[in-house]
């Protein structure tokens, strides 16, 4: 009885199997790797060249902060990163300026709490642990430029939107409160 259940079912998983990489059904649109994404270049071409934009360049502690696109977002860097680059866990400018007991003398953001707390799912459960780790920086937030990147000045979008942020305080466009508000929504 197993078998001769067994087999139909197993001839008509491999015909779907068949069907579908010969397209069979289908009416067989494709597109080249050039008209997939945004760049509309061989998406296999390792030698691209990166569009001519041109990233603020005022220097740092001069630059004016710019307004978050949504509530908690990560900021864009409103000043020139030029010599700042590589960022490495033992070698990271960001944090010479942005450490918050720094970046108040020299006029910078301070990073915020969640970047000094350890975030991990609790297993089974929606919703996060958190565990302060003091003055030490998480393992997983040195890679600044993972999350914040430099402005382009003049850059028109790609595409269009018409997205509309709002922030549930005015203070949350220029700061975070991520990590008090991590576990909203999720229970």
């Amino acid at each position: 009885m197993k078998t001769t259940l067994i087999k139909p079912v197993l001839m008509g998983f491999l015909f779907f199997v068949l069907a579908g990489c010969l397209g069979v059904g289908s009416n067989n649109n494709s597109y080249t790797s050039e008209e997939l994404g945004l760049r509309k270049t061989d998406l296999l071409d390792d030698n691209v060249a990166l569009l001519g934009f041109a990233y603020v360049a005022t220097p740092a502690g001069e630059a004016e902060n710019i307004d978050r696109a949504f509530e908690n977002a990560p900021p864009l860097i409103p000043h020139d990163v030029e010599d700042m680059m590589e960022i490495t866990k033992d070698i990271n400018m960001c944090t010479s300026c942005h450490l918050p007991e720094i970046a108040e003398g020299v006029n910078a953001t301070a990073m915020p709490k969640s970047h000094f707390t350890s975030i991990l799912p609790k297993s089974g459960v929606n919703e996060v642990s958190y565990t302060d780790l003091g003055e030490q920086m998480s393992d997983t937030r040195y890679n600044c430029t993972q999350c914040h990147v430099p402005q382009v000045q003049g850059a028109a979008p790609m595409v269009a939107n018409t997205f509309k942020a709002e922030f549930r305080n005015a203070q949350d466009i220029s700061s975070s409160n991520l990590i008090d508000t991590l576990n909203e929504g999720v229970q």
